[in-house]
């Protein structure tokens, strides 16, 4: 199917998760968003994972998230940085 509208280099990989189970991933952390205090998420289809924007990215959230979805399926980031970092 590319083929027929790119005639250029293609390269094809494998993923991880679907598309479908990182938007599964993302709508189910929405209904956490005020209790988790998300302020952003979104799919990073070529990163194979959900980005969640948070206030502070503590370390216990990041293993919460792994342990929940696979290392590195959701990715934080701390909108707040601790000082001297």
């Amino acid at each position: 199917m590319a083929r027929e509208v790119w005639g250029g280099a293609l390269c094809v990989s494998g993923a991880e998760r679907t598309e479908s189970d990182l938007r599964a991933i993302q709508r189910e952390l929405e209904g956490e968003m005020e209790s988790r205090r998300f302020l952003t998420l979104s799919v990073d289809t070529i990163g194979n994972r959900v980005s969640a924007r948070v206030y502070v990215a503590t370390p216990e959230l990041r293993r919460e998230l792994d342990d929940r979805y696979g290392k590195g399926t959701v990715v934080l980031e701390g909108f707040l940085k601790p000082v001297g970092s």
